[in-house]
């Protein structure tokens, strides 16, 4: 299947500037944790400015350790990076959990968090 370079350059300009206004935070990350996108009201919400972010860290530094560790233990896998992503990648459908946050300023909050499993495919 064929697209219009231009209206598929029109479509990704689009969904940029959803991401940028969107009063949600939105972060997305590599398939190994590491942040790609810090959308503006993710800065609001944590404190920290998306160079800080984006390539440098993962969502660890805004999760608590002990929710990362009892969410390991219910999944039967070790903490890291796969408690967030594990059921997602299997299922192929959004999970929404509560987690507390913690952000720059060290204080913290509870928010729901909801993540997606995207692959990435050419479409030529």
């Amino acid at each position: 299947m064929r697209y219009n370079n231009t209206r598929t350059s029109m479509r990704v300009r689009a969904i940029e500037v959803i991401i940028q206004t969107t009063r949600y935070g939105v972060i997305e990350t590599d398939l190994n944790g590491t942040i790609l996108i810090f959308n503006p009201a993710a800065k609001k919400m944590l404190g920290y400015r998306a160079e800080e972010v984006i390539g440098q860290v993962t969502p660890a530094i805004i999760h608590v350790p002990e929710e990362i560790a009892d969410r390991a233990t219910e999944l039967g896998i070790e903490p890291g990076f796969d408690v967030f992503v594990k059921k997602p990648r299997e299922k192929r459908e959004v999970e929404t959990r509560e987690w507390t946050y913690i952000r720059k300023d060290q204080s913290t909050f509870v928010t729901f968090l909801s993540i997606s499993h995207c692959e990435m495919r050419t479409i030529i």
